[in-house]
């Protein structure tokens, strides 16, 4: 089975600790999990190696004005768009989700007011499951005709 490479971007260690803890009740162990505090840690380990999902908290700072899990979704989409990218957040609203849904390619939100360690659990156990998401995302299926037709793969039938 492939080792899914997972990536927790959070400057709260207790945020850490219960993605972690839900991340390895799903079955993937803490020998494949990454944790950033920072947007230059996560870029460093990005520079270093892939990831197959990621957990990003918008707001790294309190201070921070610019939602710097952002820029973190936007270099993880640019390197490889299979990546499974879930944000973290407890400063969302319906603009900002419905554009990281949209624009970011973001799969989820994971709310931490209203935390659902399930929601997590689900998401990485799917993850988990589908071993060759990778491979079916770069290989076009095999055209195969049509089943109780006479037409194969290239041909028409009018």
């Amino acid at each position: 089975m492939m080792a899914h490479r997972i990536l927790i971007v959070d400057d709260d260690p207790s945020w850490q600790e219960l993605l972690s803890e839900s991340i390895q009740e799903a079955g993937l162990g803490p020998h494949r999990l990454q944790v950033a505090s920072s947007r230059a840690e996560a870029e460093a380990l990005l520079d270093r190696q892939h990831f197959h999902l990621a957990f990003v908290d918008l707001r790294l700072r309190e201070e921070a004005r610019e939602l710097e899990g952002k820029q973190i979704v936007r270099k993880i989409v640019a390197q490889d768009e299979g990546t499974t990218v879930v944000i973290v957040t407890g400063h969302a609203d319906v603009e900002t989700a419905l554009t990281a849904l949209k624009e970011w390619k973001v799969l989820d939100f994971v709310l931490k007011d209203a935390w659902d360690p399930e929601k997590v659990i689900q998401i990485a156990r799917i993850k988990k499951s589908c071993r060759h998401c990778e491979r079916m995302v770069q290989e076009p299926a095999p055209s195969r005709p049509i089943p109780g037709s006479m037409a194969g793969p290239r041909s028409r039938n009018f």
